[in-house]
């Protein structure tokens, strides 16, 4: 898990109530399944987050980006684990409003600070196979080149 770990998630909504989504025989947090959770969380926001900031984001990043994840992992947790106990409201609206804000995040309204987050260049342009940058110089002389 990159940007939470399972002590936030148990300190959000009680080891009680996270044994009895991911083990509800058992006397322990299945473990697996928060990481699980966890990492779906992660690649969420890396989706959201693709081509503006350098990711996976190192230490010191910002703490809005633990608040979006602990959000969103809590209600996979009872999405992905447990059929039979459905998340509360008020964490399905939590989740939905991260969801939200990470689009505010990636249309560029909100950027997010901390000592690891690197915003890539907003004159590059990206493909799906590797990171190409062209800058206005280099367009300018596509632009040359067509015409």
């Amino acid at each position: 898990m990159l940007y939470i770990d399972i002590e936030q998630i148990i300190m959000e909504m009680g080891e009680s109530e996270l044994i009895r989504i991911t083990n509800p025989d058992g006397s322990s947090i299945n473990i697996e399944k928060v990481e699980s959770a966890a990492n779906a969380a992660e690649s969420l926001i890396h989706a959201f987050l693709y081509g503006k900031y350098k990711l996976p984001f190192g230490s010191g990043f910002d703490l809005m980006v633990s608040r979006i994840c602990i959000d969103i992992a809590i209600v996979n947790l009872y999405q992905m684990f447990s059929k039979s106990i459905l998340p509360p409201i008020e964490r399905l609206r939590r989740k939905a409003e991260a969801i939200e804000l990470l689009d505010i995040i990636a249309r560029g309204q909100i950027r997010l600070g901390g000592s690891c987050i690197c915003l890539i260049n907003d004159e590059s342009i990206l493909s799906n196979i590797k990171i190409r940058k062209f800058g206005e110089e280099k367009l300018d002389q596509f632009q040359q080149f067509r015409s």
